[in-house]
């Protein structure tokens, strides 16, 4: 299961709780917190850096 934010009581985390009450004991889920533990390549200066790589501008400093 991956999470890349806390948004408290809405709709999605409702059905997510429904899915894992449901799942309980019949399959290993893994949790990845994207909030906590952001892989380099979503952090916010990379992203910025790969966007002007796509779009063929030049890199220069924000």
């Amino acid at each position: 299961m991956v999470s890349y934010t806390s948004r408290g009581d809405f709709s999605t985390e409702k059905l997510l709780k429904f899915f894992l009450e449901e799942s309980k004991h019949k399959t290993k889920i893994d949790f990845l917190d994207l909030a906590k533990e952001a892989p380099d390549l979503l952090i916010k200066e990379n992203l910025n850096l790969m966007v002007k790589r796509n779009v063929g501008g030049i890199i220069t400093n924000m």
